[in-house]
């Protein structure tokens, strides 16, 4: 069991909703998140922090004209049975 929320900001929007004009920046945007565990099948439900893992990164994602994405990010452990750092990367197309 888990949970997860987040808050975003937009740095950067192209005007226009225009696609296939190749990797002209459409988007630039920022965000916050925390997420972690809430336990499991074996130790329940529980907010106790030293049974679940925690977490706290920030990301930052472009979108181009052409679909592609590309999203960067890192986390810090909150609790003792966190990692330390997460480090997080993703590309996608969207077609």
């Amino acid at each position: 069991f888990g949970y997860a929320t987040g808050l975003t900001y937009t740095l950067f929007e192209a005007e226009g909703e225009e696609k296939g004009r190749g990797f002209e920046l459409k988007e630039v945007k920022v965000g916050a998140e925390l997420y972690g565990g809430l336990g499991d099948s074996v130790k329940g439900l529980t907010l106790d922090g030293s049974k679940t893992e925690q977490y706290a990164g920030l990301n930052l994602k472009t979108e181009f004209a052409n679909g592609t994405m590309f999203m960067i990010g890192g986390a810090f452990g909150l609790t003792h049975e966190s990692q330390d750092a997460i480090f997080r990367s993703m590309i996608g197309v969207e077609f």
